[in-house]
């Protein structure tokens, strides 16, 4: 119990001094993203040099990648977390056929029942493993908006 409390204190410090730059972070990565994207598209059909379109797409594939390890790594806290729950849920069910005590039984399941901590953005965006496929989807429609309003 006392590794998920130190676990849980780490977290709320982490999102606390974390918050604000993560979020602005994401927004200046997520519409680098966007604007390169439409640039690039947009640049084939007009008479810009092949370099300069070589390396717009280079930096929005890096941009993109950045974007996508944050989302990756910051989304597995969740994962973690849930499987610290599952460990110590199986040792508590374990410790109870041996001891045979119910207060220790009652405690290990309030612990389950928690939720897991889920790092966010100035509590606007939150961050999970299911986001990266969400921010690809809107990267792709912003970029499909922004040639449809050109052409």
């Amino acid at each position: 119990m006392r590794r998920v409390l130190v676990t849980e204190d780490f977290l709320n410090s982490f999102q606390k001094t974390f918050s604000v730059p993560s979020f602005l972070c994401f927004i200046s990565h997520f519409s680098w993203c966007s604007g390169i994207c439409s640039i690039v598209v947009t640049g084939f059909n007009s008479n810009m040099p092949v370099f300069v379109l070589y390396q717009a797409t280079f930096s929005a594939l890096v941009s993109y990648s950045v974007l996508m390890t944050c989302l990756w790594f910051a989304g597995g806290v969740t994962l973690e977390m849930d499987d610290l729950k599952r460990a110590y849920s199986r040792k508590t069910q374990e410790r109870s056929l041996l001891v045979l005590n119910e207060k220790e039984f009652g405690f290990g399941r309030s612990l389950y029942e928690r939720q897991s901590p889920v790092l966010s953005g100035c509590r606007v965006l939150h961050f999970t493993r299911n986001s990266t496929l969400v921010v690809t989807g809107t990267l792709l429609t912003y970029t499909l908006l922004l040639l449809d309003i050109q052409s």
